[in-house]
């Protein structure tokens, strides 16, 4: 992987505060299983959504 790669988690961590700034119940559930797939975090999905919110 070259350094200025994305892992998958945190493709999953951006997919989902981009879903959830659109509103869209279904790309908030899949993603949300990707990233609980890729060994994210409660904290980090948390975050993720907060930070595109302030």
């Amino acid at each position: 992987m070259r350094p200025e790669e994305l892992s998958v988690k945190e493709k999953e961590l951006i997919a989902i505060a981009v879903a959830d700034t659109t509103g869209c119940p279904y790309c908030i559930d899949i993603h949300t299983k990707g990233a609980k797939k890729a060994k994210a975090t409660k904290e980090e999905v948390a975050e993720s959504i907060w930070l595109l919110q302030h």
